[in-house]
């Protein structure tokens, strides 16, 4: 999905999102020769709404450490490469 954003200056910042389950997540990324070390929900609410609003990005960073990762609005991964010959 190709996503437009309006910067503050008016330029336009053009951002890709893939669009994944938790578990799509863990096989494109092992397909890859990734292995996950973390995953977790990078927020509950849009991202428009946390920037728009301070209180609400506070309330998006407290709630979403003990929501689940598959009711995140974005995911948040960290893998670390494989190393060669080794799966």
């Amino acid at each position: 999905m190709l996503y437009t954003r309006t910067a503050a200056d008016g330029s336009e910042i053009q951002m890709f999102y893939h669009l994944y389950t938790p578990a799509e997540l863990r096989q494109e990324l092992d397909a890859a020769g990734f292995r996950l070390s973390r995953l977790e929900a990078e927020s509950i609410m849009p991202e428009r709404t946390v920037v728009a609003s301070r209180p609400l990005a506070v309330l998006d960073r407290l709630v979403r450490r003990v929501t689940p990762v598959s009711l995140g609005y974005g995911l948040l991964a960290i893998a670390n490469p494989m190393p060669v010959g080794r799966s």
